[in-house]
């Protein structure tokens, strides 16, 4: 079992083998997010998965990571951010993508700030020209 000390370890080519063999290797455990230390091993193998554009890994383990942050939690909105990213990745129907980014801008107009508020709004562009595409 390897395990990643942050992201940049996760897809970091290791001694004992390849980051694909680094980020495979880790089973995750039953989703517990009492402890820090189990939400950043859940946060840093998704990231891991996503940055090597593995989505169907990653996608399950972003959306249990956002559904259960509390929506002030800014984290969550990460997550929330990168489960929207896999499923256009995905090529999995950009209405649903659209609808679940309008649907929490009613919610928290903020998006959890600035910075993912820009890759939000990036994000739903990028879905509602797929749209026109089809």
């Amino acid at each position: 079992l390897l395990v990643a000390r942050n992201v940049t370890d996760a897809v970091q080519p290791t001694e004992q083998g390849s980051a694909t063999d680094a980020a495979t290797t880790i089973s995750p455990a039953p989703m517990t997010l009492t402890e820090p230390a189990n939400l950043r091993a859940r946060a840093g193998l998704a990231e891991a998965h996503f940055r090597l554009g593995a989505f169907d890994d990653a996608l399950p383990l972003f959306n249990v990571l956002a559904l259960r942050l509390p929506r002030k939690e800014p984290l969550r909105w990460r997550y929330l951010l990168r489960d929207l990213q896999c499923r256009t990745a995905r090529n999995e129907p950009p209405g649903d993508v659209i609808k679940v980014i309008q649907q929490q801008k009613i919610l928290q107009a903020d998006l959890g700030g600035p910075t993912l508020a820009a890759e939000f709004e990036k994000l739903l562009r990028e879905n509602e020209r797929r749209t026109i595409g089809k």
